[in-house]
């Protein structure tokens, strides 16, 4: 037999390679799905996208579980009791949490806002280093506007008004 007769044909190899693909990204798709996870902030946005600029639709608080439906760029899609949507993945343990009185875990643990900076590599550090640099920069303005609660509603119109789109197209 020459060697050309013990070769695959090629509609054979394409099946095979289609069928391998299909298992890969079935496997990758669902990794995670159904998995559950403990808020590790004090306080979780619950968005209706993938996105920071997505509208809240609810606040998730410390130690709630959710469900994993999907994960996309840092973003995890959840189902909780408080209904479903996107948590950015910083915000999200494996760890089973609870709030216990004389516990004083919730009080040591960051807050969203602090993690996303973290995760940016802003730390105390960072900005004493910032401060020396700059001649003692204060930032009693920046503090100010932190304390600053405006309605998402109201974030939105602003961000349309100065043409401002989240990566990945408007919510």
């Amino acid at each position: 037999m020459g060697l050309a007769a013990m070769m695959p044909k090629k509609k054979t190899i394409s099946r095979l390679g289609l069928c391998l693909w299909l298992i890969t990204f079935w496997v990758t798709s669902a990794a995670g799905a159904g998995q559950a996870l403990s808020v590790q902030v004090k306080a979780a946005q619950l968005r209706n996208g993938p996105s920071f600029l997505a509208p809240v639709v609810a606040v998730l608080d410390y130690g709630t579980r959710v469900e994993v439906v999907t994960e996309q760029n840092g973003w995890t899609q959840v189902q909780a009791a408080a209904g479903g949507g996107w948590v950015h993945a910083s915000a999200l343990t494996a760890k089973s949490l609870s709030l216990a009185a004389g516990k004083t875990t919730a009080v040591k643990d960051a807050r969203s806002d602090e993690l996303a900076l973290a995760g940016k590599g802003f730390n105390r550090e960072v900005e004493a280093q910032y401060r020396l640099k700059t001649g003692g920069a204060g930032y009693a303005w920046i503090d100010r506007m932190a304390q600053f609660n405006l309605p998402a509603a109201e974030l939105v119109e602003f961000l349309k008004q100065g043409g401002v789109v989240p990566p990945g197209g408007p919510q």
